[in-house]
């Protein structure tokens, strides 16, 4: 759902009982009704909405609402518990709790897994439909529910060891999680409890380059240096998006100092020219 507002727009009554518009916002109580699931219907009235509403109770009252539909991921059964893994698109994408809890992939005996270039990282959002204010209308229980946490997923990395625990039911749209490097699982709680959500990822920060043929490369977050071994000469590369800007080097044996990387073998007056490496014969004279 994208917004839900209930109450009256436009009068359309036939006495004139002066300025009647009267609406509430229920965007959260149409997340919990209606949000990360395939279809929804409401019938209207629906007597959650009317709890809070400021419209006089003799008048009738709609329903205004916007939604949009996100494709999320969806992979097969049979896929997923035949790898004990589900491998994800390293290029972004949408995982829903509704997907994990049809096919039980992305739970905790078939974790997602998105693995991205190394030097990026991965950005998750968390998008939560089941807030606590708008499941538990009796304060008592809201404030019961408020002091523990509602386990919705399990991020881990296993090249750096961190994990951490994606507690939901408080905020609609938060940041869940930044990876430290390239590669994650994610374990969805799947229970009895409605928790409703969708994580959004996208990958942050460009791929490392590769190491030039005879040169060197160095990296500082956003920006990498390198250049030949054979000169002095360095370029600069920007990372913009997911993309480097700037005039990279592949191969320092090509070009005006190219000479300068070659080693010189002297045999019987004549001269051999091979790479640093001695796998490529490049060139041979008299001396």
């Amino acid at each position: 759902m994208r917004s839900a507002l209930y109450g009256r727009f436009k009068p359309c009554i036939e006495r004139d009982y002066g300025y009647v518009g009267c609406q509430s916002d229920v965007l959260t109580l149409a997340d919990s009704l209606c949000s990360g699931k395939r279809e929804c219907e409401l019938k209207i009235p629906v007597e959650k909405f009317g709890v809070n509403s400021t419209c006089p109770r003799d008048l009738s009252r709609h329903l205004q609402a916007e939604f949009s539909c996100v494709k999320v991921i969806t992979p097969n059964r049979t896929y997923c518990y035949s790898r004990k893994t589900a491998t994800l698109p390293s290029t972004g994408g949408w995982i829903a709790y509704r997907t994990t809890e049809e096919t039980g992939c992305g739970s905790t005996e078939t974790p997602w897994v998105i693995r991205t270039d190394p030097g990026q990282t991965l950005n998750f959002t968390l998008h939560d439909f089941a807030l606590k204010s708008a499941i538990y209308n009796d304060s008592a229980r809201y404030l019961a529910a408020a002091s523990h946490c509602q386990v919705y997923a399990i991020f881990k990395e296993k090249l750096s060891k961190r994990s951490k625990t994606i507690c939901g039911g408080d905020t609609r749209v938060s940041q869940a999680y930044v990876t430290s490097a390239n590669e994650v699982e994610i374990r969805v709680m799947v229970g009895t409890a409605q928790r409703y959500f969708a994580l959004e990822y996208e990958v942050q920060g460009c791929p490392d380059p590769v190491q030039p043929i005879g040169g060197w490369i160095e990296r500082r977050g956003d920006e990498v240096t390198m250049g030949c071994n054979s000169d002095d000469i360095t370029r600069t590369l920007t990372c913009k998006g997911n993309q480097w800007n700037g005039t990279r080097v592949k191969d320092c044996s090509k070009g005006p100092a190219a000479a300068s990387i070659f080693k010189i073998m002297y045999w019987n007056g004549w001269s051999f020219h091979y790479n640093e490496e001695g796998l490529t014969f490049l060139w041979m004279g008299f001396e």
